[in-house]
């Protein structure tokens, strides 16, 4: 069943195979962006289904480890595993927070992806806080793996449990509980300080990406003396000017245009037509059904009676009527 679901990842595979670099890398881990779009995908994938096997594995093995002592444990009255049974569990107990591990070796990347601070990306608090501690889980993974691996030749499971314990509150600790801190008593009471290099990653990279970081700047100093001849010259221009809000507007649609309750307009949209060979800019709304309004909700009113709405309303949106 693992396997069922990788093979639909066949475009990531093929996309890393084939992989090209930007020429771009990001300011924070100097990793080119071919990295970020082809590489961690597919090694995200491949480790969520080596950790899933492995899982499975580890399941299948304990189960069959207790059916096998089950008889032994009832008659002694006490948890009994086989020494052979317990190498084979602490080696894949060990090689699952490993692969566990590198899950959080790519988390460290995903801090580029944020949406904790003021703009989208790595703030002060991913880089300072949440990066330390996936490193300081790195760490904390190789060595609950070592101890598992001891566990071969110590015979015993207190210094696993305890490095499973450690694990698991030190995660607690320093990714759910520091980062809310720093972030409320460090970073906002100073925060355009704590966070300038950040906003300034985000806008370069921003202008880069839409291709406006080679603009030149030039002054322009507007004219303020427009002529009559200057208006006669722009008619189309000027009367397409929009002088309606469509928040008002839309409150004078349903006052005046909803027709029955069980009618209604849910926005205002602007469009363009041409009109006796003029185009002009209108306002307009879809007068659509809302079936929540209907009085007798009957299958047949609501299936076969009252279908669709009726209609648009639509005006200039520089004229009223008066």
């Amino acid at each position: 069943m693992n396997g069922l679901g990788i093979r639909s990842e066949w475009m990531t595979v093929l996309q890393f195979f084939n992989r090209t670099p930007f020429g771009k890398s990001d300011p924070l881990f100097g990793k080119d962006i071919a990295f970020y779009v082809f590489e961690i995908p597919f090694l995200a994938m491949l480790q969520g289904w080596l950790l899933n096997t492995l899982i499975m594995a580890l399941m299948g093995v304990a189960l069959i480890v207790f059916l096998a002592a089950f008889p032994r444990m009832r008659e002694e009255n006490r948890i009994y595993i086989p020494s052979h049974a317990r190498s084979h569990l602490s080696i894949l107990v060990a090689v699952t927070v490993l692969v566990w591990g590198a899950g959080m070796w790519l988390e460290r990347f995903n801090i580029l992806l944020s949406q904790e601070g003021v703009v989208f990306g790595a703030g002060y608090t991913d880089v300072h806080v949440r990066l330390f501690a996936i490193n300081v889980m790195i760490a904390l993974s190789v060595v609950v793996a070592a101890l598992l691996v001891a566990n071969l030749y110590k015979r015993t499971w207190r210094l696993a449990i305890a490095g499973g314990i450690l694990l698991v509150g030190t995660s607690l600790i320093l990714r759910g509980l520091v980062p809310g801190i720093v972030q409320k008593y460090v970073v906002e009471p100073n925060e355009f300080s704590k966070e300038r290099p950040y906003l300034e990653y985000n806008i370069n990279v921003t202008l880069e990406a839409y291709g406006l970081d080679s603009l030149s700047i030039v002054d322009f100093t507007p004219e303020d003396s427009i002529t009559p001849q200057d208006i006669a010259n722009e008619t189309d221009t000027i009367r397409n000017i929009r002088l309606w809000d469509y928040r008002p507007l839309l409150r004078a649609f349903k006052q005046l245009q909803e027709i029955r309750t069980y009618y209604d307009f849910p926005d205002v949209d602007i469009a363009r037509y041409t009109f006796n060979g003029s185009y002009r800019q209108v306002m307009l709304a879809a007068r659509e059904l809302d079936l929540e309004q209907i009085q007798n909700p009957t299958w047949v009113n609501r299936h076969l009676e009252f279908t669709h709405g009726f209609g648009i309303v639509m005006n200039f949106v520089n004229e009223v009527d008066r």
